[in-house]
This record gives structure tokens, C-alpha cells and sequence, in this order.
């Protein structure tokens, strides 16, 4: 919902992979993050949410279908945060409608950390089985 995501999205679009992330999250370091509260937490921003809801009617109004899609984080991030997580959830799931659908693909690919660079960004490995279950998904 910000520049660097719309931006992300149109260079997987043109086909540009310049940005990928290689490796594996470092789970270790993670936990330390954790144990030292220095870890990212999760914001659901009014201002957001609210432009979100906007753009949703928009949508809605010109008859524009929606997919709402949660790619996986690592569970270890959203496991201290589970009363954060759910609400976000909740918002998410208040905004379907019969042209707004929430589709969730956190489990059961959170515990796989194989397929994680770090907690929030997919590896190529995680990147290619989530697009191949959305491609499932959408037929």
C-alpha cells in the first residue's frame, strides 16, 4: 500500500528480478531481534487502512473483482505478535465483500524457513511455490 510495494509489483511485472532476495532468513539473529525487542512489528496505520477502504469502493463502484492476497511471514515474527496478527486478519477479511476476496497463503508455508531471506521477504524458492499456488488457486 506504498510506493515501494506498487513498485516492487511492477518490476515483477516487466520482468525485472534485479531485486531479488537471495538466501535463507538467519533464524538466530531473528531471535535475538526478538529477545532485544528490536524486531519489526507490525502497524496497521489508520491513514492506510482508510486509503485501502477508499480504493476498495472505487473499485467496487467501476465492478473491479479484487484479490486480497497475505503472502506467508515466518511465525517466529508473527507469534509475538498474535493479538496484532489477528487483528489485521479481522480488517482484512471486514473489507470481502462479493468483489473483494481475502485469500490467505500464510500457512503452511510460515514454518518453512527454507523458503524465507528474512521474516517478511521471500527467497526465490518461497517466491516460486507461492506463485505456483496462487496460479492453483486462480484456475
Amino acid at each position: 500500500y506504498n510506493e515501494q510495494l506498487i513498485s516492487g509489483v511492477m518490476r515483477g511485472y516487466l520482468k525485472n528480478w534485479s531485486n531479488l532476495k537471495y538466501g535463507i532468513v538467519d533464524t538466530i539473529k531473528l531471535e535475538k531481534k526478538i529477545d532485544n525487542q528490536t524486531y519489526r512489528k507490525i502497524n496497521n496505520n489508520p491513514d492506510n487502512i482508510r486509503v485501502l477502504e477508499e480504493t476498495l469502493s472505487l473499485l467496487r463502484e467501476n465492478n473491479i473483482n479484487v484479490i486480497l492476497l497475505n503472502l506467508p511471514t515466518i511465525d517466529k515474527l508473527t507469534t509475538i505478535q498474535q493479538e496484532d496478527f489477528n487483528n489485521t486478519f479481522r480488517i482484512f477479511k471486514n473489507l470481502t465483500n462479493d468483489q473483494v476476496e481475502f485469500v490467505d497463503f500464510q500457512e503452511p508455508w510460515s514454518h518453512r524457513y527454507d523458503l524465507f531471506f528474512d521474516p517478511i521477504h521471500l527467497n526465490p524458492k518461497g517466491q516460486s511455490l507461492i506463485t505456483e499456488e496462487l496460479l492453483k488457486f486462480l484456475k
